[in-house]
């Protein structure tokens, strides 16, 4: 692992669209998906990008704080 990558803890992803009492196929709705796009994701198959990050955590309707919250959560900082 270079200094430009990183592990995501996925698992708080999947907890937080959880605590905001989302399934899967509503938070694809929301972001215009399918629900295969959402699990892709939180399995690691696919990597999510910054910008991706940031949709999804729109998307559950996290707050500033929350969004930033979840971010350290998944980075481990």
């Amino acid at each position: 692992m270079n200094a430009t990558e990183f592990k995501l803890n996925l698992n708080e992803l999947k907890a937080e669209r959880i605590r905001k009492g989302l399934s899967q196929e509503r938070l694809a709705e929301k972001l215009g998906q399918r629900a295969s796009w959402v699990c892709r994701r939180e399995s690691g198959i696919v990597d999510i990008t910054i910008p991706e990050f940031y949709q999804i955590a729109q998307a559950m309707g996290c707050t500033k704080a929350e969004t930033s919250s979840l971010l350290r959560k998944m980075t481990g900082e």
